[in-house]
């Protein structure tokens, strides 16, 4: 018979019970934090949850029933990697898991079940500053004494982070993540949204020389962009003159002599010229030639050529010309006059392979660029411009034959009157470049050479591309490129926040391999860009992002679609009845 002096079942005496609960858990229990599991995707048909996160974290005492973690069961070797088996066996308050915990779920629409604790949800046990999973909620132990039951019994195990997020704003949760061993031992933490940065790292400069030559050609001009073309078509480039005899030299140590109009040495150097300028010659047996004159004087006669300079030089050294032959200087005063010394036999260019490189002809998809509806060519830059030619050769864009797409594209070649760049060596790809750099060419010209640069996959300068060769080069140009924008400072912390300063992108550290300055994230929200700098929100760790790959490859423990593929051999879910048709 039951004790009379207790009315089971009243709720005063259930009251008291829960109270009295309460009160032992306050005192002999442990302030844990209870994090909801909130379903953000799923697959319907089989309700496999694909993505999920724990953005809120509840204090709320509990009393510790039971651990076992560092007895006989800690580690297991299984098939699906090395697992830790720590278990904790946690008791906490029925009525206030309902009264304080419950009313703040009850709103998310992406939590299942918000009346009581729930199988997937998350404890953040703070005296081992670890995360237990629960994996069965015992609801009824003590049985319904006074016919009604107080408290939770949550059975946890050790969290093994996989697909989740986890971003409660509790540092003292949020940096406690372990990583787990990866197929390569690597540690890693796994997540949604991943992606992979490849970074700067230590960054050096690029180096190159190049070299000058007489007529090459300056730069190709496209005059009709043609449409239509899904890749870079091929460029035909007519041969050059046959060998052309009797043209003057460059230099002035004994190619001419200055002369009055009869070919007297003692001749006059004229007036009225002026510096930096090229002039024609005429006269004599030949024609084409022209002549640069570097400074004049500013005395008495105004304009003179100083003829002791060594910029006087020839620029275009013509053909027909023969030794004797006098050439009147075509400007100011006509007053001055030179005596061919020698002349040379300079080997036309007769293929060609001999004449001058294109390099990668850019074709134009961009929405900024001139009949973006269409793919045109875009530009032909050179990577040799050749040398000897005396006429610009033709130029004929060819579909490639590859995809047999395109057409219309036609362009003209421009040839330089003379000292020309040549071909752009690159002696150092240096590291680190993100974009391409500006090249600059330093050095005395008429018409200053420039570039572009071609960035390779390593972050190096593979080649350099001129788009105008220049004119008017005694000697070869001093070649310099611009450095990377930045190198890489600190190391990256797992689970760490990095923020791009230029997007305002933001992610979290997953795995970071300094070595190869690899850096592995997940929850990305928002687009990160390529050349931004990205900086940790704890490790104040810097580098400007070289490579973004959006698919990094499998870290050994994610083997979904191996399944699916070998799933759908038997059954394929995407069919509306994938066991037969009745």
């Amino acid at each position: 018979m039951l004790n009379p002096f207790f009315q089971q079942g009243s709720s005063g005496e259930q009251s008291l019970v829960q109270d009295l609960i309460n009160e032992q858990l306050r005192m002999y229990g442990v302030e844990v934090h209870y994090m909801p599991r909130k379903y953000m995707t799923e697959k319907t048909l089989m309700r496999e949850v694909v993505e999920s996160k724990f953005d809120d974290a509840y204090p709320i005492e509990a009393y510790v029933e039971s651990f076992d973690g560092y007895g006989d069961n800690p580690t297991l070797l299984s098939k699906f990697g090395i697992q830790q088996t720590n278990e904790i066996t946690l008791i906490i308050s029925k009525e206030r898991f309902e009264n304080y915990i419950s009313p703040l779920m009850k709103n998310e629409s992406n939590v299942k079940l918000s009346t009581r604790p729930k199988e997937g949800d998350l404890i953040y046990f703070p005296l081992g500053d670890r995360l237990f999973e629960i994996k069965y909620v015992e609801h009824e132990r003590p049985f319904y004494q006074l016919q009604k039951n107080y408290v939770y019994e949550l059975r946890c195990e050790l969290f093994r982070i996989e697909d989740e997020i986890i971003d409660t704003g509790v540092d003292e949760i949020d940096d406690t993540l372990e990583g787990i061993e990866g197929a390569d031992g690597d540690i890693i933490f796994q997540g949604v949204g991943l992606q992979k940065f490849t970074l700067v790292g230590t960054a050096t400069s690029a180096t190159a020389v190049t070299t000058v030559v007489d007529g090459a050609i300056r730069f190709i001009d496209i005059t009709n962009r043609g449409s239509g073309y899904l890749a870079r078509p091929r460029v035909a480039i007519s041969s050059a003159p046959a060998d052309i005899t009797g043209r003057l030299f460059g230099d002035r140590s004994d190619a001419w002599h200055f002369t009055d109009s009869g070919g007297n040495i003692t001749g006059s150097t004229g007036s009225g010229y002026e510096a930096s300028t090229v002039y024609d010659l005429v006269g004599g047996s030949g024609s084409g030639a022209r002549i640069f004159v570097s400074s004049v004087s500013t005395g008495t006669p105004v304009g003179a050529i100083v003829a002791a300079t060594s910029g006087l030089r020839i620029v275009f050294g013509g053909s027909g010309y023969s030794v004797g032959d006098v050439l009147q200087i075509d400007g100011g005063n006509g007053g001055a006059h030179i005596r061919v010394a020698r002349v040379t036999t300079l080997g036309g260019v007769t293929g060609i392979a001999s004449a001058f490189t294109l390099g990668n002809i850019v074709v134009c998809t961009g929405s900024a660029e001139p009949n973006s509806n269409q793919l045109v060519v875009q530009s032909a830059p050179l990577v040799n411009p050749g040398s000897g030619y005396t006429v610009a050769p033709k130029i004929q864009f060819f579909t490639n034959n590859t995809d047999g797409k395109g057409t219309g594209a036609a362009g003209t070649s421009v040839l330089t009157d003379f000292g020309a760049v040549g071909i752009v060596t690159v002696t150092g790809g240096g590291s680190g470049y993100t974009t391409a750099p500006t090249i600059t060419f330093t050095g005395v010209s008429t018409v200053s050479a420039a570039a572009t640069a071609v960035v390779s996959a390593a972050g190096t300068i593979s080649a350099i591309y001129l788009t105008n060769a220049g004119a008017g080069y005694t000697v070869p140009p001093t070649i310099s490129i611009a450095v990377p924008g930045s190198s890489s400072s600190g190391n990256f912390s797992f689970n760490e926040t990095i923020t791009g300063g230029t997007s305002g992108a933001t992610a979290k550290v997953r795995k970071w391999n300094a070595e190869t300055v690899e850096l592995d994230v997940y929850d990305v929200d928002g687009i990160f860009l390529r050349g931004e700098t990205i900086t940790g929100s704890s490790s104040n760790a810097t580098s400007i992002i070289r490579v973004i790959d959006d698919g990094p490859g499998e870290t050994g423990y994610e083997d979904n679609d191996g399944f699916e593929t070998e799933a759908d051999e038997i059954l394929d879910f995407s069919e509306a009845n994938p066991f037969g048709t009745p």
